[in-house]
């Protein structure tokens, strides 16, 4: 083969603009979970999903959505994924993990400590997508829990590691989020539409000046964004794969790509007790005794 040959051969392939379809030949993209915290609390399901529903053959991209990077790196968990063409991973951190915020949530200095090696075990820190999600502030008691300048300090040590792909987003007080958040003796205090919209357009000067595109987690008023990125997943793929681009629309300013989401609001629990959870009912589920003391 000539080296234009070789070189058009690593070209991605034009994505198709339908559900993708095993008769066709079509490998999904599966997500696990935007829903709860799989990789954590739910490690042996998801391994056993991915091994007998979801094996590596049916695959386009394994898309994960955590904040327990270590939990990745876990020897059982490891090697089911390294079975997978293309890894790609939402790690969030909100600077609030081991807070009454986020209480079973790993502290952000510790994600940073094992962040080097998810990268190196991703193929690299394209392969990566920083949540620094939601922006929250609300007070219990005496203290305030705002972390808007902790914001920026984790997309200055996430550039630093290479990563150049960010998301944030405002908590959302439903009113399940509300009376759960009340109840339990918080005070909200909501950033204005108005306040949205200049924290937003500072954080992305600031993002882009340290070589980051910050998106946006369906925010009024900000550009549409993809977590679930059709182009990104075949430009990542080691052969160029495409796959669908297809966009099911789910809620307003979402552009999310089409993917198969194994977790569960309800039947998968997440236990990592943060506060202004939406997808969980408004008393948060205690961490039973099988799931307490694990990495």
């Amino acid at each position: 083969m000539t080296a234009e040959g070789t070189q058009l051969s690593c070209l991605p392939q034009p994505a198709y603009n339908r559900k993708p379809s095993p008769a066709k030949g079509d490998k999904v993209v599966i997500s696990a979970s935007r829903r709860t915290d799989m990789v954590k609390w739910y490690a042996a399901e998801l391994r056993d999903i991915l091994t007998c529903r979801y094996p590596p053959s049916k695959v386009h991209s394994l898309v994960l959505w955590t904040k327990f990077a270590a939990a990745v790196l876990l020897p059982e968990m490891r090697q089911t994924l390294s079975q997978f063409d293309n890894l790609y991973i939402h790690l969030t951190v909100t600077g609030l993990g081991g807070t009454e915020v986020e209480p079973q949530a790993p502290a952000w200095e510790d994600t940073f400590s094992a962040l080097p090696g998810l990268i190196e075990f991703t193929g690299g820190p394209e392969n990566i997508k920083l949540r620094v999600d939601p922006i929250f502030r609300a007070r219990r008691g005496a203290n305030l829990y705002d972390n808007l300048d902790l914001v920026r300090e984790i997309l200055a040590r996430g550039a630093s590691l290479g990563i150049k792909r960010c998301v944030t987003s405002f908590a959302c007080y439903y009113p399940k989020v509300k009376n759960r958040m009340t109840g339990a003796g918080f005070a909200l205090h909501a950033h204005s539409h108005e306040e949205q919209a200049e924290i937003w357009r500072e954080l992305s000067l600031y993002a882009a000046k340290l070589g980051i595109r910050l998106d946006a987690c369906a925010v009024p008023g900000a550009p549409e964004s993809r977590c679930i990125d059709a182009e990104v997943l075949a430009d990542l793929h080691p052969g160029k794969l495409a796959c669908s681009s297809f966009q099911p629309r789910t809620r307003e300013q979402c552009g999310c790509t089409h993917s198969i989401d194994v977790g569960g609001y309800y039947t998968k629990a997440c236990y990592t007790g943060c506060v202004y959870c939406y997808a969980n009912c408004t008393r948060l589920p205690a961490l039973p005794p099988s799931k307490k003391d694990k990495s």
